[in-house]
Formats: structure tokens, sequence, C-alpha cells
């Protein structure tokens, strides 16, 4: 009886500790969908080795409200087009295999007390009656929307849904060519802006590098300088949607060692 017990207490001795060594050393990925910035949605991934972060990245996607604004001309606005102030939108956009149709909001959108006054133009189509809504609702449709983008499978239409051939007036790449997120695109660049968008994001992912992502959003503060800091940890990162990016950093993360 004494023998039984002491083989099985050395075999659950040694299924913990593999278990143990193997928790210590294993890798893994998380992917994260999030809105931020109220307008914009956010895309990150988090690498880690047991519970350490090994690397991260984000990149932030434009909306349609960005990226299917077209340059205005010299005529009155064609059919194909809804004018809000000085700004055009493609009335039809395509995004995947779903066909939208654009229509201008009688009233500034609200949600939960927040007024997102960028989104003057509502985008429609079968199953999705408002594709901003749709976005907040759901990670899985936010995953969806970035793959799309990622693969180049949208665009400003003609009324057909086949790509249309007005000049863009979104954000556009070196090249040029309409752009759908922030780190492929012109946006927050210059020698004005030395940090700018990717200088921010990269000094966030430098202070959660090596770390296990415990800090809590209470730990999560601005020095006098506006540097935010993580729990004592000071980054040079000085934009104002900071703790946004870090929560979809931290789905990531969880995802990862979850």
């Amino acid at each position: 009886m004494v023998k039984r017990f002491y083989t099985l207490f050395i075999f659950i001795f040694f299924a913990f500790v593999l278990t143990a060594c193997g928790t210590k050393d294993t890798e893994a990925t998380g992917v994260a969908y999030g809105m931020t910035y109220n307008d914009y949605l956010t895309a990150a991934t988090v690498e880690v080795k047991g519970e350490v972060v090994t690397s991260a990245a984000l990149d932030e996607y434009y909306l349609p409200n960005t990226w299917a604004k077209v340059k205005v001309l010299e005529t009155d606005a064609p059919a194909d087009v809804l004018v809000s102030g000085s700004s055009w939108y493609g009335k039809f956009i395509k995004i995947g295999d779903k066909n939208f149709t654009a229509s201008l909001r009688e009233d500034p959108l609200e949600i939960g007390g927040v007024t997102y006054n960028n989104q003057v133009v509502k985008y429609s189509a079968e199953g999705v009656d408002d594709l901003f809504t749709w976005l907040r609702a759901s990670e899985e449709n936010r995953k969806w929307y970035v793959e799309q983008l990622d693969n180049n499978n949208a665009w400003v239409a003609k009324d057909d849904f086949s790509k249309s051939t007005y000049e863009t007036a979104g954000q556009v790449d070196s090249n040029g060519k309409l752009g759908f997120s922030k780190g492929k695109t012109n946006y927050w660049k210059g020698d004005n802006f030395p940090l700018g968008w990717s200088g921010n994001m990269s000094e966030l992912v430098k202070v959660v590098a090596g770390t296990k992502m415990d800090a809590s959003m209470d730990q999560i503060t601005q020095n006098d300088e506006k540097k935010w800091v993580v729990n004592g940890v000071v980054s040079g990162a000085t934009y104002v949607s900071f703790k946004e990016y870090y929560s979809v950093l931290k789905t990531a993360y969880d995802k990862a060692v979850g």
C-alpha cells in the first residue's frame, strides 16, 4: 500500500513539474480587435513565451467616414455621391461580399452618452443595418472587416458595386494610393511630428515587452511631462488614448496566455 502511494506521489510530482515547465516555455500568439479613439478600429497582436510578452504590434484601421471620401469636383454632386458640408462620400461601397449603400444621418449618432460627430454617413447592407454599430457590437465583425481591408477587398463603388473612378480624398499610402490603416499611410507623420502615430505605438509596445501585462488601469497614469507611466515604468508615449490601445493589447495578451 505504501509503495503504491509512493509511486502515485512520484507520478503526480513529475506530472506537475512537466506541466509547469511546459507553461514556462510555451509560445503562443493572441490577436484582438477593438474600437479606439471613437472612430477607428485597432488590431493588436501579442506573442508570449510562458506568460511574458516577447513581441507586440498594433495597426489602426480607418472606417468608411475616412476611406470612402472622394475628391470634390467642380460640378454638382452626381447621383452616386452623398454631400455633407464640404465633403463628398461614395454612396455605394463594397466590403468583402457585402454591398453597402449610404444615407445621411438625420441627427448626430449618440451611443452611451458619446456623440460620434464624424459618423455623418450611415452605411447599410443586407444583414447590416448600420456598419458602425455593427462593428462595435462584435469582435468577430471587426475581425472580418480588418481581413477584407488587409486584402484590399474594399472600395468606393458605382451603383453596380464595381469600382468607381473617383479620386480618393482619404488617407494615401507611400505610393499615393488609398490606404486603409494608419500604419500604411501618412497619418500624423512629418518633421513637425517626430513621434506621431507610429512613434507612440512603438513606445506602447516597448513598455509592455517583457511584462505579464498585469498593470491595472489605475496603475496607468500620465506624469507632468504628459508621458504615460505603466506600473511605475515611464514610456515615451504621449497620445491621449493610450489606455484604449493598451486595453486592446491586453485582450490579445489574455487570448495568448488563455
